[in-house]
């Protein structure tokens, strides 16, 4: 509803402002409506030119040793963090079978990428999945934006494992996550709600959405130890 609104809503007020262009005001609105426009519509996935090897290159001068990739599809993210930040070792969550294989045949011989087929969540057990097979990286586990924001009338239902953040650290010995990335088409305040403590200790936190909905939540209130960035792309 939100897109549909925006899309019919733009091209109107970029028709509109060009003959108040005196107006200091709208000028202001004109920009920012342009600024917001390129963000929301933004459908890049070249890591090169949207932004995520920029970010990934900022970081590495923090040295990073650990690196979770929540939502690591076919492994391209893991691929270029293990590229660029080569003393990490790089933890991926992908919960789609299917798509697990592929970033297992990406990733599967590589020493420092340890893959677990399992999504990530706010409580452990198993989640139901939307999934659109052609585009494996719009795959969300909440209902809306597969028909609302990439426009799929009848997406593909799977159930997969899911499990707490804080569980699966304490079972896997993880004391510490330097970069924690979250790609997970709108279900971002789920994996933080799950993670409120692993999230605490993390030096490095960075979220990247590509549905431009919102992911703050009172989680992020307790995250003082952190440096949270958002990237939409």
């Amino acid at each position: 509803m939100l897109r549909t609104t925006w899309r019919w809503f733009f091209p109107r007020l970029q028709r509109f402002l060009p003959s108040h262009h005196g107006n200091p005001l709208l000028a202001r609105v004109d920009r920012l409506a342009t600024v917001f426009h390129g963000l929301y519509e933004n459908g890049n996935y070249d890591p090169a030119s949207n932004g995520e090897a920029w970010l990934l290159q900022q970081l590495a001068c923090f040295r990073p040793a650990l690196i979770l990739d929540v939502g690591a599809n076919r492994g391209e993210y893991s691929r270029l963090a293990l590229d660029i930040c080569p003393q990490a070792r790089v933890i991926a969550f992908e919960p789609i079978p299917s798509v697990f294989a592929q970033l297992e045949a990406a990733l599967g011989q590589e020493p420092r990428a340890e893959l677990h087929n399992a999504a990530l969540a706010d409580s452990n057990g198993e989640i139901r999945f939307l999934f659109d097979p052609a585009r494996t990286g719009n795959t969300s586990a909440v209902v809306g934006v597969q028909t609302a924001i990439h426009g799929l009338t009848a997406p593909e239902q799977i159930t997969a494992s899911a499990l707490r953040l804080d569980h699966f650290c304490d079972s896997n010995g993880v004391n510490h996550i330097d970069l924690l990335k979250i790609d997970v088409e709108g279900f971002e305040s789920q994996v933080m709600a799950g993670g409120v403590r692993c999230c605490s200790m993390s030096r490095l936190t960075a979220f990247k959405s590509n549905t431009a909905r919102p992911i703050c939540s009172p989680v992020i209130l307790f995250m003082t130890t952190c440096v949270i960035m958002v990237v939409i792309s």
